[in-house]
């Protein structure tokens, strides 16, 4: 399974976890903040889940990428990956 944090790397995204609370009676909080582009600076979402998985998701969602051809893309490297083997 292809997830949101090997989306990121894949397309050389970085990240922040900015906090992540665990309160006594509720679901943990993870708030993270992805940057779109290999660098720090410009555009950036800010997102919050009860996983880092979900969380990364809510900030990336609005980015303008098609997030199906990175998994794709992705797939397919690894299968190439195996077919050298």
């Amino acid at each position: 399974m292809i997830t949101w944090q090997n989306k990121l790397e894949y397309l050389g995204m970085p990240f922040e976890l900015i906090s992540f609370t665990c309160p006594k009676n509720g679901p943990p909080t993870y708030e993270v903040k992805v940057y779109y582009g290999s660098t720090r600076f410009g555009l950036c979402g800010f997102g919050h889940g009860e996983t880092l998985e979900k969380a990364l998701e809510d900030a990336v969602i609005g980015f303008p990428t098609n997030w199906n051809e990175v998994s794709k893309k992705i797939t397919e490297q690894e299968w190439n990956k195996i077919a050298h083997i």
